[in-house]
């Protein structure tokens, strides 16, 4: 899948895991401080058919297999900071996968001003 590029951290979820973990034992009664599973392995696509293949898994709601993706466009997506972010929900039959935020700070950014 993304064997011909080697994909790093974007600097933001690399920060927001790094405040998760450290904000974590403050907020008990919070699963996940920041509302996703975040997390960053370049070869996880996601796993459902309705993921696709060029796709690298940061977030998972926990529920229904919900999960956001960066869309690396088989490669012609270097840097995951500009990468374009998709929401792939397997249970949304007829419309799985749709494009939610131009990049990882605008999907943050509308995440976070809507609390």
């Amino acid at each position: 899948m993304h064997s011909d590029t080697n994909y790093i951290i974007p600097p933001l979820l690399d920060e927001l895991m790094k405040w998760e973990k450290e904000i974590k034992p403050h907020v008990p009664y919070l699963e996940t401080p920041t509302g996703y599973f975040l997390k960053f392995d370049p070869a996880d696509n996601g796993g459902y058919q309705s993921s696709p293949v060029d796709a690298i898994v940061f977030a998972n709601t926990g529920m229904d297999g919900t999960h956001y993706a960066f869309l690396t466009d088989f490669g012609a997506v270097t840097d995951l900071s500009e990468a374009p972010i998709i929401c792939v929900d397997p249970m949304d039959f007829g419309n799985c996968t749709r494009i939610v935020a131009n990049n990882i700070n605008e999907f943050f950014a509308l995440h976070f001003s809507d609390h």
